[in-house]
C-alpha cells in the first residue's frame, strides 16, 4: 500500500427495497422527500421503470413501487449522504457500491496496468479465479474488471479523468466495489463499524486490494469527504450549457439581422420580454 492524494472516497450506490405495504409506503414517502430536495438542487423530474417497477427520476435518485413493494436507488455523492435514511426504513439493501478516487504519481493508465499485471501474477497457479478483464476505448479511457458483473463482488478500476472529463478529477484513477446479494449483509455490519463513510469505504478498497494481490492502492488515516470541490452538474446547469453551446449562436446571428421579435416569438419568450422599439425588424 502507498499513500498517494485521495480526492474522494465513500458509498457510491445504493438499492433498497420494501418488500411490505407499509414499509414501501413510508420508503416512497421518503425518497419523494429526497426527490424534491433534488428538484431544488436543479434536477429535472422524469418518467423512470425498472424491472417492473414504475416510478420518477430526479438527478440521483430513482423511486418506484409494484403491487406491494417499493424500490429506491441512490448513486453518486447523494448515495454517501443520504443512504442511511433509506437504509434504516428497510434495514436492507440489495446492492452497494463503494469507492476511492485518487491520484496516482505514474498517471491513470500506467496505473492501472499495473495493477492488471498484479492481478494476473496473483491469479497465475490458480485453476480457477475471477475473471480478469480489460477495455480501453478511443479517447484513452481504460478500464479493469475483476469478476463478472453478475458476482456478489464485482471490482472496477477506471481512468476517471476520461470518464468524466471533469477538472476536479484530472490524472484521476477510481477503483469502486460493487456488493450485492450475500456480500451486502456483512459489509453493512462493517459500515457501521467504521464511520463516517470515507474512512469505511478506503478500508474496504485497500483490503480488498490486499487479499487480490494488489500492492499500489492508496492507504489514508484521513481522507476527505466524498466530492469535496465542484457542485453536481445538475440538469439545469446542462440545459444551460447545452443553450450557450447549441442555441446562442443561431439566436446572436438572427437578433443581428435584426429578427428579435421573431425569436421572441418562436422561442415561446414574447411574453416575458420586453422589446425596445429601436431593436424591432
Amino acid at each position: 500500500m502507498t499513500d498517494l492524494k485521495i480526492v474522494s472516497s465513500g458509498i457510491d450506490w445504493l438499492t433498497t427495497t420494501a418488500v411490505d405495504g407499509m414499509t414501501a409506503k413510508l420508503l416512497l414517502r421518503e425518497a419523494e422527500s429526497i426527490a424534491r430536495e433534488e428538484s431544488k438542487r436543479g434536477f429535472y423530474l422524469k418518467p423512470w421503470k425498472q424491472s417492473g417497477y414504475t416510478g420518477f427520476a430526479c438527478g440521483r435518485i430513482q423511486h418506484g413501487e409494484r403491487d406491494d413493494s417499493a424500490i429506491v436507488r441512490l448513486t453518486s455523492d447523494l448515495a454517501d449522504s443520504e443512504w442511511w435514511r433509506c437504509y434504516q426504513i428497510t434495514e436492507r439493501a440489495t446492492r452497494v457500491d463503494v469507492q476511492i478516487t485518487f491520484v496516482p504519481e505514474c498517471g491513470p493508465n500506467r496505473f492501472i496496468h499495473r495493477v492488471h499485471r498484479e492481478l494476473q501474477r496473483h491469479y497465475k497457479t490458480w485453476k480457477k479465479h475471477p475473471r480478469i478483464t480489460m477495455w480501453s476505448t478511443s479517447d484513452g479511457g481504460l478500464t479493469l474488471y475483476l469478476g463478472a458483473r453478475s458476482s456478489a463482488v464485482y471490482f472496477r478500476c477506471y481512468n476517471k479523468e476520461i470518464e468524466s472529463a471533469d477538472v476536479e478529477f484530472a490524472g484521476c484513477v477510481r477503483a469502486e466495489i460493487e456488493f450485492k446479494d450475500c456480500a451486502v449483509t456483512p459489509l453493512m455490519s462493517f459500515l457501521f463499524a467504521n464511520l463516517p463513510t470515507r474512512e469505511f469505504a478506503c478500508k474496504v478498497v485497500s483490503s480488498f486490494a490486499g487479499e487480490h494481490g494488489i500492492s499500489s492502492f492508496p492507504i489514508t488515516v484521513n481522507p476527505p469527504s466524498y466530492y469535496e470541490g465542484q457542485p453536481s452538474a445538475t440538469d439545469e446547469l446542462k440545459s444551460l450549457k447545452w443553450l450557450a453551446t447549441q442555441v446562442k449562436p443561431s439566436v446572436l446571428e438572427l437578433v443581428r439581422r435584426g429578427r428579435i421579435v421573431d425569436v421572441l416569438d418562436n422561442l415561446g419568450l414574447s411574453e416575458y420580454v420586453v422589446v425596445c422599439p429601436n431593436t424591432k425588424h
